[in-house]
This record gives C-alpha cells, sequence and structure tokens, in this order.
C-alpha cells in the first residue's frame, strides 16, 4: 500500500499478488485497488474507492486456467466519517461488487452504519 497526502486529501494505492490460498488472502490471484479521502473539516471526510481482482483462485490455479472462463471482479464505494461529539464518530458506507465467472455474473450492494462511542 502507497499512500500521499496532498492537502485535505489522501491518495491510496495497493497491489496485491498471490501465488496460491492462503490464510490471508482474498481469494484472486492478483488485485489492484485506489482510493481518495477528503477531509471536508475537522470533523467530516469522505472517501472514495475501488478495487479490480484477476485470476480466481480453485486451489492452486485460477478459475479460467481451469475452465477457459472469465474470472474478474471489480468492487467500489464509499465511506462517510463524522464526529459528531467528543468520542462519538458516525460512518456510514456503501459499496458496490460485480463478479464476472463466465457462466454467470454476480453482482451485490452492501452497507453499513455504524455509531462509534469512545472511553
Amino acid at each position: 500500500i502507497i499512500g500521499y497526502t496532498i492537502g485535505a486529501s489522501t491518495v491510496n494505492a495497493l497491489a496485491i499478488y498471490n501465488s496460491g490460498k492462503s490464510y490471508y488472502d482474498n481469494d484472486y490471484e492478483w488485485s489492484l485497488g485506489g482510493s481518495i479521502t477528503q477531509a471536508f473539516s475537522e470533523t467530516t471526510s469522505l472517501t472514495v474507492g475501488g478495487q479490480y481482482y484477476s485470476g480466481f483462485l480453485v486451489g492452486s490455479k485460477t478459475w479460467g486456467a481451469v475452465t477457459g472462463l472469465s474470472d474478474d471482479a471489480w468492487k467500489v464505494g464509499a465511506n462517510l466519517d463524522q464526529k459528531l461529539a467528543g468520542n462519538l464518530d458516525l460512518q456510514l458506507s456503501a459499496n458496490y461488487g460485480k463478479a464476472d465467472f463466465g457462466i454467470a455474473e454476480v453482482k451485490t450492494w452492501d452497507g453499513r452504519f455504524r455509531l462509534t462511542r469512545s472511553f
């Protein structure tokens, strides 16, 4: 992961390569992603990002190598962070993803609402 801050914005980029299945992998042979976070004030920030995946792993081989079919996926999302009061934070997130396995496409939406109180 590489990050760079420019004024009130932070840009991040990542690259992942897996030579096979492991406890820490994301089930894909490789992945590229990035995000940008914009701080609008001391209490509010918005992060927008995305990630592309290729080579869905089936054991030690990719789905494409085993079947000859597509095995790509991608996901995009946004996250809003707001400090509501001292030690009380709100986080809203929404994500959309799409995976293409050649025989079927899987499309997903997910989101989260989170209130965090620190003591």
